[in-house]
């Protein structure tokens, strides 16, 4: 029987946290402990992050990708514009 496709939502928050490039450690550190995260987007200004789409995707593809999604990494295609996170999974019936 095929599994019940869920939403993202059931995996990820739904509130993104994220910290700014001036950010003072103290700041960082009591953010991350907080949120109970290990990481966060910097944003450099309002929306923008300072990494390159193709270091946000291969970060996706080696801990949120592999983690969750083991015995599927070649059906899993993450692309990302702009820093906006789009990925793809397809699974195929038993």
């Amino acid at each position: 029987m095929p599994e019940t496709p869920r939403p993202v939502s059931d995996l990820m928050p739904l509130t993104v946290v994220a910290v700014s490039s001036n950010a003072p450690y103290k700041e960082i550190a009591r953010t991350l402990a907080e949120w109970k995260v290990s990481a966060l987007p910097v944003l450099a200004g309002e929306d923008r992050v300072l990494r390159s789409d193709e270091d946000i995707a291969e970060e996706v593809r080696q801990d949120v990708v592999a983690r969750l999604f083991p015995h599927q990494r070649s059906t899993v295609e993450v692309q990302v514009n702009e820093g906006v996170v789009n990925v793809d999974l397809r699974v195929d019936a038993p």
